[in-house]
């Protein structure tokens, strides 16, 4: 979705600067891209984690929904994966941080939750997962422990909903994301500390 050389881990990938970046994957700008599969398969699976500005992640939603929409009038298989700070109105304790970003979030996150396009919304509590640090370079860990509840939501076509019907594939990827997800910032200070240990 929303990747650059430096951090794509995919051959194909949509970035800000694709004139540059075609070189190493890009396909073009996640706005222009229509994602009809041209690798020979109707099915396509596409991640999305935005800048968290409100103008760029309601143009994504929008996008995505609208792109969703051509894709159930084409009978085609379309999923999007859409990872965003949880927007979620269930926890009334925020601290300002945190109502400060879900306030960024919130319309985005309304019209993708609330569209007939969402089959699965998982939430993930902060300090209960991560990610790696992207100015690791600057600091002593490379793993961080997110400071807000993280929103992971799936969003399909109908020719992708009916392929899963009836089975666990949602069941399955949610697990799977809880635990690629899981927060590896203790377990890295307790390395740490034990390889001092180790030298003394």
């Amino acid at each position: 979705g929303f990747a650059s050389p430096f951090n794509a881990t995919l051959s194909r990938f949509a970035s800000v600067f694709p004139d540059l970046d075609w070189h190493f994957g890009s396909v073009g700008t996640f706005f222009d891209c229509t994602f009809n599969s041209d690798v020979g398969d109707d099915s396509e699976f596409i991640e999305a984690n935005p800048p968290f500005t409100p103008g760029i992640m309601q143009a994504m939603a929008d996008h995505i929904l609208r792109v969703l929409h051509y894709a159930d009038v084409n009978k085609r298989r379309l999923t999007f994966v859409v990872v965003i700070p949880s927007a979620s109105k269930d926890n009334p304790s925020d601290k300002d941080g945190a109502a400060v970003v879900k306030k960024a979030a919130s319309c985005s996150f309304e019209s993708m939750v609330s569209s007939s396009h969402c089959t699965k919304h998982i939430r993930l509590r902060a300090r209960e997962h991560g990610y790696v640090e992207g100015s690791q370079h600057l600091r002593p860990t490379m793993y961080k422990q997110s400071s807000y509840d993280t929103s992971v939501i799936i969003l399909q076509s109908v020719e992708a909903m009916n392929e899963v019907s009836g089975g666990n594939t949602l069941e399955q990827l949610e697990m799977d994301l809880r635990r690629t997800f899981a927060s590896r910032h203790k377990e890295e200070l307790n390395d740490r500390k034990r390889k001092r240990k180790s030298q003394c």
